[in-house]
């Protein structure tokens, strides 16, 4: 979880830095360090990448189908609950072990019912704000 907010810092960093006045001059050294920025960027990138690919290799093979499954799921929802879902994803990342795990407890204690109806409750109201 450190690296991920580190690594988040540096990429909202970099993005700032790239589109900064100082950064954008067309000089030679600040060109560099552009380019230099966003060659550390890609490496991140595929950093990133290859740890998702070697957690995936050494899943079950019934988790490894979750997961193909969750993804498939969420390409097909609209870019504007994608984001919803990756806020939400981010907020609890952020949440003291404490309260994820008071979460999670919420969670498994209810009925599928209970969880599709928290489901579309949760889509309304974010539609609402909207």
């Amino acid at each position: 979880m450190k690296m991920y907010k580190l690594s988040l810092i540096s990429t909202l960093l970099a993005s700032v830095m790239l589109s900064t006045p100082a950064f954008a001059d067309s000089d030679k050294p600040s060109q560099q360090a552009k380019e230099d920025l966003r060659q550390s960027m890609a490496l991140e990138k595929k950093e990133k990448a290859q740890q998702r690919h070697e957690k995936f290799k050494n899943m079950t093979p019934e988790q490894q189908q979750r997961v193909q499954e969750q993804r498939e799921k969420f390409k097909n929802l609209s870019p504007e609950e994608q984001q919803r879902i990756r806020e939400r994803r981010e907020k609890f990342k952020n949440m003291s072990p404490e309260q994820r795990q008071e979460i999670r407890e919420k969670w498994k204690k209810m009925t599928p019912e209970q969880r599709q109806e928290y489901k579309q409750k949760s889509k309304s109201k974010h539609k609402d704000k909207d």
